[in-house]
């Protein structure tokens, strides 16, 4: 259930990003990640998230603190902010958008 809210608000606030910016994760992408990521770091703990900015890597998230919209690290839009702080969920969620990202970067037409 946490999956589809993060990915029904994703797609609220960076629905209409992800067609216009070619490095924009997309709404089925944000989800298939965060599921990925879920699976690959099963029970760690939720910390809570701070909406606005978040602590050292200074990354903004929804007003919501639910899901990360703004990072320095391309590869974690969308992220579901509470795992932010896993580094085994965070690796698990890069590792599933970078294929996605490169490949929309090189103009692939299923991202069009």
């Amino acid at each position: 259930m946490r999956v589809r809210s993060v990915a029904l608000l994703a797609a609220i606030l960076l629905g209409p990003v992800g067609f216009s910016e070619a490095q924009s994760p997309t709404l089925s992408d944000i989800a298939l990640c965060n599921e990925e990521a879920a699976r690959q770091a099963p029970g760690r703990p939720n910390q809570k998230a701070t909406p606005g900015m978040r602590g050292q890597t200074r990354e903004k998230t929804d007003p919501s603190g639910s899901i990360i919209t703004e990072s320095p690290d391309p590869l974690v839009r969308g992220m579901d902010a509470d795992k932010a702080n896993d580094p085994k969920y965070r690796a698990a969620y890069r590792d599933c958008m970078r294929p996605r990202m490169n490949t929309r970067a090189k103009g692939d037409e299923v991202y069009r």
